[in-house]
């Protein structure tokens, strides 16, 4: 663990250094690793303009939407909207919200899986119907 740090590969400098001397390599690196997390992590296949799906980590990938963007050092990074398989629609999630039991599994869900620190933010200001 002590060369941890040397091991984390070229600093920022060096890392915008690299994609100024090859933005294509760059892009296709970007690219690959796109495609690598969305078939091995999320099941999603592409096969020219189709798209197949099989359950992946988070269930099965019903569509997605993505948009790429540049950071300023020229780095590419990812925002995706994915809808899962046999979700709710937005009329029976708005439903759902409204009821006291499904209230409760939401709060239990982040009380179980998220973890942040706000100043000022108390469990009683997330999830008040549980805790009141």
């Amino acid at each position: 663990m002590d060369k941890f740090n040397d091991l984390m590969g070229p600093d920022s400098s060096h890392r915008a250094e690299n994609i100024a001397s090859n933005p294509y390599a760059a892009t296709q690196f970007f690219n690959f690793i796109v495609h690598a997390m969305l078939e091995t992590l999320m099941g999603v296949t592409k096969h020219g303009s189709q798209l197949t799906s099989i359950k992946g980590i988070l269930g099965e990938i019903a569509g997605y939407f993505g948009v790429v963007e540049a950071q300023g050092q020229g780095m590419l990074h990812l925002h995706m909207l994915m809808w899962l398989a046999g979700t709710p629609d937005s009329g029976e999630m708005e439903t759902a919200l409204k009821r006291f039991e499904f209230q409760e599994k939401v709060c239990q869900y982040i009380r179980t899986n998220i973890r942040a620190h706000l100043d000022d933010v108390t469990d009683k200001d997330i999830c008040p119907a549980i805790l009141n």
